[in-house]
């Protein structure tokens, strides 16, 4: 698996553009043979449902989206937050 993650980063996207960016503070793996779980601390200053991170996803090196964890609410008051998600990543 530390070979799996050398080739991975996660990103995080705001609902508008020039809304500023979102930090990823703290990434949790677990898993093996291709079934992981990803737990992904951000932190973005969210205001309300005009402006707050609503997703991250794992990403590889070429650009390959392997999966991603939807935020479907603000988290105005709770910064950072954890959120979780099963990926399956097969090695080629």
């Amino acid at each position: 698996m530390r070979g799996l993650l050398s080739v991975l980063f996660v990103s995080t996207l705001s609902t508008i553009a020039f809304a500023g960016e979102a930090d990823v503070v703290d990434v949790q793996v677990s898993g093996s043979n291709g079934a992981y779980n990803f737990s992904v601390s951000v932190r973005h200053d969210d205001t309300g449902w005009e402006h707050f991170a609503n997703r991250w996803e794992v990403v590889g090196e070429d650009g390959t989206v392997y999966g991603t964890r939807v935020l479907a609410h603000p988290h105005v008051n709770e910064q950072p937050f954890t959120r979780s998600a099963s990926i399956n990543i097969r090695q080629m």
